[in-house]
């Protein structure tokens, strides 16, 4: 699924306590159509600028960084270009592991290709093929880490018209390298976005929402298995866009997503997770959000969260 033009009369940047932008980097992601995505070093989304089909022609995944030298001036480091062979590359990251490593996922028309920095020194190492190309997009790609310098990677697979579309994870652990793609999940329906993050007790959480319902899995402790799937909201009652954030140390998980069921039951809902069930909380409205809608659908994260360092 490509990107489609968005029409919309509300919009929102959901910023969770604590907030700690001084003493972090901004990094950008620029995708072939000409689209910005800003975020900072934990992967969380800060900001997004569509253009769709109105660039002036493909560019190659490229990266950037800001060192805030000062608020006002903020120093960049040179654009590097990590996959110059394509020109339809579409990005998912960049996000940082506790190592200091930044990590980007893109797909080249290929394969999904996982390509991790030599810390902030400019340089990148070789990509690592985690398997075949998506059909849609990387919209459909997570990225979590961990604190001992784990890096995840949830994806769905399957193309219109198929009868299932799975969804798998990988990871990559420091000094022992990337663990075979493993199947969680198959849906009767296509999926249009996953969303991984990591809890304080280890377990790795996945979001996605196949059919525009919104579902979740996670994972025990120690990642050696897999809870039921549970059904935050069904696509009964339509809702669409979900956004997910963590903060630094996984006490907090909060999932936001946008509720159009009726005239009477639409705006943002919010949840938090709880590490103690292993599931999502039941969901509530976001105060004065009932007027919040987007007339065309995109799978691109349109209410972005942020979490500080806590």
């Amino acid at each position: 699924m490509k990107p489609r033009s968005i029409a919309y009369s509300f919009a929102v940047l959901l910023i969770l306590p604590s907030l700690c932008l001084a003493a972090g980097n901004v990094f950008l992601a620029t995708a072939p159509d000409g689209s910005t995505i800003a975020r900072d070093a934990s992967g969380a989304v800060l900001w997004h600028s569509y253009n769709g089909s109105s660039a002036t022609g493909p560019r190659s995944a490229t990266v950037a960084r800001a060192t805030p030298s000062s608020l006002a001036m903020p120093m960049w480091d040179p654009l590097t270009n990590l996959d110059p062979s394509a020109s339809t590359d579409r990005i998912a990251g960049p996000t940082f592991d506790s190592l200091g490593n930044a990590w980007v996922v893109i797909d080249d028309g290929v394969n999904l290709l996982a390509i991790q920095s030599n810390g902030t020194s400019g340089t990148w190492q070789a990509p690592h093929i985690i398997g075949p190309s998506l059909p849609a997009s990387t919209d459909t790609v997570g990225l979590a880490v961990d604190q001992a310098g784990g890096f995840y990677v949830t994806y769905g697979t399957g193309a219109s018209g198929d009868s299932s579309f799975p969804l798998l994870w990988t990871k990559y652990t420091p000094a022992s390298g990337w663990q075979a793609p493993a199947v969680i999940y198959t849906s009767p329906s296509q999926l249009t976005e996953t969303f991984a993050e990591i809890d304080s007790a280890g377990r790795l959480v996945v979001v996605f929402n196949p059919g525009y319902g919104i579902l979740s899995l996670a994972s025990n402790p120690s990642q050696s298995g897999w809870g039921p799937v549970q059904t935050i909201s069904p696509a009964t009652d339509n809702p669409i866009l979900p956004s997910v954030a963590a903060n630094k140390s996984g006490t907090r998980l909060a999932l936001v997503y946008l509720l159009q069921k009726n005239v009477i039951q639409r705006g943002l809902r919010y949840t938090f997770f709880n590490s103690t069930t292993g599931n999502w909380n039941g969901a509530r409205p976001v105060p004065n959000s009932g007027n919040a809608y987007f007339s065309g659908y995109s799978t691109r994260n349109a209410y972005p969260l942020s979490y500080g360092c806590g």
